[in-house]
């Protein structure tokens, strides 16, 4: 249906730890309105403020801090959903989630405008169906007049700050279940002790799934908290820890994996602070991962770093991990306490999967320890040297992940 096509993005959102574009069902609507025939139509737009300049007064009312879908766990394509199936299949926790949205448009998308220039903007944590009850007196003043009513909108939005809670968001995504433990000693979560469900911490919300779940505490203390990530059995898995209050958000997301026992995972909360929430109990990551074919005309792949000394934790060795691009886990394929390591997986004088590769890079993750993820020298070399044709590997090939 036509209809439903244009409220498709045209950006890619679907996949396991790593972005990827829609295959078949595109929008070309939204592509043309925005990129195609119309895209200088934006040229005819200019801030309220502006009085110089000609074009029509622009601004942007967006709202903030609701639950909002970020990305949609996918697998292999089948007939009924031709750019891959959810994975876990209809359950809502193939859907990640983040607070950075206002229940329905990411903040990304909604502050487009504002954040290339061509607009000013406004911002209110409420959800998208409330915006216009929200935005009544600004949006009142903007129609009558043209501009935004920068001194009242400023009032307003104090006002608000000092009536806004702050809240501390625990997403995770994943076959882990969370624990955690506030700096009072005050605990929410799944312990894994005993099994029991805990909720002492005030103002908590909680929704803990078979896989995954989320914490949510309005107007967290300040200081040192324990987050237990426990798991039945080998799995990987992603982590959001998020604060935001009327005036601005902070978010960090990693990626870990956890052998199937129980890990524990402590940060500082400091809402003062320009970096909110820090992660204290990691060693000092590698630097300068490579993947380098070995073996002549047959010639496999073969893993090298750079160890990096120093830190609060001392670094022993490594485990490596690995999936193919339609696996949504990683699985454990050897140890070394060295610095390389042979996959022993096939390396290709092709860059037939380039493109879809470019979305995996070099990135730090926590979970008591830092990872990386690639799929070979193609995505490696791409990442940092925006390459042309590279070696690479093809659609098989599998994905490493080094941890320390």
């Amino acid at each position: 249906m036509t209809g439903l096509k244009q409220l498709l993005p045209i950006y890619g959102f679907l996949g396991h730890n790593a972005k990827k574009s829609l295959q078949t069902e595109t929008n070309t609507f939204l592509y043309e309105l925005n990129e195609g025939k119309y895209a200088n139509n934006k040229a005819r737009m200019k801030k309220p403020s502006d009085l110089l300049s000609e074009g029509i007064p622009t601004a942007m009312f967006v709202g903030y801090s609701k639950r909002t879908i970020d990305t949609v766990n996918v697998g292999v394509s089948i007939t009924f959903y031709v750019d891959g199936a959810p994975i876990p299949p209809e359950k809502e926790e193939s859907a990640h989630i983040t607070t950075d949205g206002d229940g329905t448009v990411l903040d990304d998308s909604a502050d487009l405008p504002w954040t290339e220039g061509w607009a000013e903007g406004r911002l209110k944590g409420g959800e998208h169906a409330e915006l216009i009850k929200l935005f009544a007196d600004e949006l009142k003043t903007f129609i009558d007049t043209g501009v935004v009513p920068a001194a009242q909108s400023q009032a307003i939005e104090v006002a608000e700050a000092e009536e806004d809670n702050k809240m501390l968001s625990i997403a995770i995504r994943g076959d882990v279940r969370p624990y955690l433990v506030d700096p009072n000693g005050l605990a929410g979560g799944i312990d894994p002790a005993t099994g029991v469900c805990a909720d002492a911490i005030p103002g908590t919300e909680m929704s803990l799934l078979a896989s995954g779940g989320s914490i949510s505490i309005t107007d967290p203390v300040d200081g040192q908290y324990h987050l237990f990530l426990t798991a039945a059995s080998a799995t990987d898995f992603n982590l959001e820890l998020s604060h935001g209050d009327a005036a601005s958000f902070y978010n960090l997301m990693r990626t870990g994996f956890n052998p199937g026992q129980t890990r524990e995972i402590i940060f500082n909360l400091n809402a003062a602070s320009q970096e909110r929430i820090t992660i204290v109990n990691l060693p000092r990551a590698p630097k300068g991962l490579n993947a380098d074919p070995s073996g002549g005309q047959q010639a496999t792949t073969i893993l090298s770093w750079e160890p990096v000394v120093g830190g609060a934790f001392a670094v022993t060795g490594y485990n490596i991990y690995s999936k193919t691009t339609t696996e949504p886990r990683f699985s454990k394929i050897g140890t070394t306490a060295s610095a390389s390591f042979a996959t022993g997986h096939s390396w290709s004088g092709t860059d037939d999967v380039a493109k879809s590769l470019q979305e995996f890079s070099l990135k730090p993750v926590s979970i008591l320890r830092r990872m990386w993820t690639g799929m070979g020298k193609s995505a490696w070399r791409k990442r940092f040297t925006s390459c042309g044709r590279l070696p690479g590997c093809k659609k098989s090939m599998s994905g490493w992940t080094v941890f320390v």
